[in-house]
Protein backbone atom coordinates (compact mmCIF):
# COMPACT_ATOMS: atom_id res chain seq x y z
CA UNK A 1 0.00 0.00 0.00
CA UNK A 2 0.97 3.16 -1.41
CA UNK A 3 0.42 6.46 1.93
CA UNK A 4 0.65 10.01 0.16
CA UNK A 5 1.98 12.41 2.31
CA UNK A 6 0.42 15.58 2.97
CA UNK A 7 2.01 18.76 1.03
CA UNK A 8 4.86 20.25 2.96
CA UNK A 9 7.32 22.91 2.75
CA UNK A 10 10.63 22.74 4.50
CA UNK A 11 11.52 24.72 7.38
CA UNK A 12 13.12 28.00 5.97
CA UNK A 13 10.53 28.28 3.03
CA UNK A 14 7.72 28.47 5.69
CA UNK A 15 8.70 31.05 7.81
CA UNK A 16 9.57 33.25 4.99
CA UNK A 17 6.10 33.25 3.69
CA UNK A 18 4.71 33.54 6.86
CA UNK A 19 7.34 36.81 7.11
CA UNK A 20 5.87 38.11 3.55
CA UNK A 21 2.97 37.72 5.09
CA UNK A 22 2.73 39.71 7.58
CA UNK A 23 4.73 42.30 5.76
CA UNK A 24 2.16 42.79 3.25
CA UNK A 25 -0.66 42.65 6.02
CA UNK A 26 1.48 45.66 7.93
CA UNK A 27 1.89 47.86 4.61
CA UNK A 28 -2.25 46.92 4.02
CA UNK A 29 -3.14 48.44 7.63
CA UNK A 30 -0.73 51.34 7.21
CA UNK A 31 -2.34 51.97 4.13
CA UNK A 32 -6.09 51.80 5.56
CA UNK A 33 -4.78 53.81 8.41
CA UNK A 34 -3.54 56.97 6.29
CA UNK A 35 -6.71 56.28 4.01
CA UNK A 36 -9.49 56.76 7.02
CA UNK A 37 -7.45 59.76 8.97
CA UNK A 38 -9.14 62.90 7.56
CA UNK A 39 -7.35 66.07 6.13
CA UNK A 40 -7.49 68.48 9.08
CA UNK A 41 -8.80 71.85 6.91
CA UNK A 42 -9.13 75.45 8.14
CA UNK A 43 -11.63 77.30 6.88
CA UNK A 44 -12.15 80.93 6.25
CA UNK A 45 -15.37 83.10 6.28
CA UNK A 46 -15.26 84.82 2.78
CA UNK A 47 -17.21 88.40 3.02
CA UNK A 48 -15.25 88.50 6.76
CA UNK A 49 -11.71 88.60 5.14
CA UNK A 50 -12.83 90.80 2.33
CA UNK A 51 -14.53 93.40 4.04
CA UNK A 52 -11.84 93.23 7.13
CA UNK A 53 -9.06 93.54 4.37
CA UNK A 54 -10.53 96.59 2.91
CA UNK A 55 -10.58 98.35 6.34
CA UNK A 56 -7.05 96.93 7.96
CA UNK A 57 -4.36 98.96 8.01
CA UNK A 58 -2.10 96.74 5.62
CA UNK A 59 -4.74 98.29 2.70
CA UNK A 60 -4.79 101.45 4.13
CA UNK A 61 -1.06 101.49 3.77
CA UNK A 62 -0.95 100.46 0.11
CA UNK A 63 -3.05 103.17 -0.74
CA UNK A 64 -1.13 106.30 1.53
CA UNK A 65 1.74 104.68 -0.90
CA UNK A 66 -0.59 105.18 -4.03
CA UNK A 67 -1.79 108.32 -3.18
CA UNK A 68 2.05 109.74 -2.33
CA UNK A 69 3.22 108.23 -5.61
CA UNK A 70 0.31 110.34 -7.87
CA UNK A 71 1.19 113.67 -5.59
CA UNK A 72 4.83 112.75 -6.78
CA UNK A 73 3.73 112.40 -10.07
CA UNK A 74 1.64 115.44 -10.31
CA UNK A 75 4.63 117.78 -8.80
CA UNK A 76 6.74 116.26 -11.56
CA UNK A 77 4.10 117.42 -14.15
CA UNK A 78 3.99 113.49 -15.38
CA UNK A 79 0.23 113.17 -16.69
CA UNK A 80 0.61 109.74 -17.51
CA UNK A 81 1.73 108.58 -14.06
CA UNK A 82 -0.77 110.40 -12.47
CA UNK A 83 -3.32 109.10 -14.86
CA UNK A 84 -1.72 105.72 -14.28
CA UNK A 85 -2.39 105.69 -10.77
CA UNK A 86 -6.42 107.23 -11.17
CA UNK A 87 -6.74 104.13 -13.30
CA UNK A 88 -5.45 101.73 -10.59
CA UNK A 89 -7.91 103.25 -8.10
CA UNK A 90 -10.77 103.33 -9.96
CA UNK A 91 -9.99 99.51 -10.59
CA UNK A 92 -8.92 99.07 -6.96
CA UNK A 93 -12.60 100.52 -6.12
CA UNK A 94 -14.25 98.52 -8.76
CA UNK A 95 -12.27 95.15 -7.92
CA UNK A 96 -13.21 95.75 -4.32
CA UNK A 97 -16.98 96.18 -4.91
CA UNK A 98 -17.16 92.98 -6.73
CA UNK A 99 -15.38 90.87 -4.33
CA UNK A 100 -17.51 91.86 -1.58
CA UNK A 101 -20.88 92.09 -3.85
CA UNK A 102 -20.37 89.77 -6.62
CA UNK A 103 -18.33 86.90 -5.57
CA UNK A 104 -15.62 87.96 -7.59
CA UNK A 105 -12.05 86.09 -6.72
CA UNK A 106 -10.12 87.15 -3.92
CA UNK A 107 -6.84 85.54 -4.94
CA UNK A 108 -5.08 88.86 -4.54
CA UNK A 109 -6.15 89.34 -0.86
CA UNK A 110 -5.15 85.50 -0.02
CA UNK A 111 -1.91 86.42 -1.90
CA UNK A 112 -1.63 89.20 0.73
CA UNK A 113 -2.85 86.94 3.70
CA UNK A 114 0.04 84.45 2.89
CA UNK A 115 2.30 85.18 5.86
CA UNK A 116 -0.71 85.03 8.07
CA UNK A 117 -2.07 81.65 6.26
CA UNK A 118 1.06 79.88 6.57
CA UNK A 119 1.35 80.41 10.29
CA UNK A 120 -2.27 79.61 10.97
CA UNK A 121 -1.81 75.85 8.74
CA UNK A 122 1.68 75.52 10.41
CA UNK A 123 0.53 76.25 14.16
CA UNK A 124 -2.48 74.52 13.61
CA UNK A 125 -1.90 71.59 11.92
CA UNK A 126 -3.83 72.14 9.28
CA UNK A 127 -2.85 70.69 5.34
CA UNK A 128 -5.39 73.52 3.85
CA UNK A 129 -7.23 76.46 4.35
CA UNK A 130 -10.30 77.05 1.98
CA UNK A 131 -13.34 79.45 1.91
CA UNK A 132 -15.76 78.86 4.11
CA UNK A 133 -17.86 76.26 1.03
CA UNK A 134 -16.21 72.98 2.75
CA UNK A 135 -16.72 71.53 6.34
CA UNK A 136 -13.25 72.64 8.75
CA UNK A 137 -12.38 74.99 11.80
CA UNK A 138 -12.95 78.22 11.31
CA UNK A 139 -9.70 80.47 11.41
CA UNK A 140 -11.24 83.68 10.14
CA UNK A 141 -11.01 85.24 13.88
CA UNK A 142 -6.97 84.94 13.13
CA UNK A 143 -7.03 86.41 9.79
CA UNK A 144 -9.25 89.57 11.40
CA UNK A 145 -6.61 89.51 14.25
CA UNK A 146 -3.46 89.37 12.18
CA UNK A 147 -5.97 92.71 10.17
CA UNK A 148 -6.28 94.25 13.10
CA UNK A 149 -10.25 94.42 12.38
CA UNK A 150 -11.02 97.16 14.39
CA UNK A 151 -14.64 97.04 16.18
CA UNK A 152 -16.49 98.87 13.24
CA UNK A 153 -15.46 96.17 11.02
CA UNK A 154 -16.21 93.48 13.28
CA UNK A 155 -19.90 94.93 13.62
CA UNK A 156 -20.08 94.97 10.06
CA UNK A 157 -18.58 91.56 9.33
CA UNK A 158 -21.69 90.31 12.11
CA UNK A 159 -23.88 92.41 10.34
CA UNK A 160 -23.69 90.46 7.15
CA UNK A 161 -24.18 86.99 8.75
CA UNK A 162 -27.92 88.22 9.29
Amino acid sequence: MHYHQPFHLPRNEFWRDIAILLAILAWLLILTAKAESPKKIAILNRDAVVLAWYNSPQWAAVLRAKRAEQSAAEQQGNTAKVQQLKNWGNESQQRAHQQMFQGAPIDDILAQLKPCLDEIKSSGGYEEIVLADKVGTDVTEQVLVYLKATERTRKMIADLKR
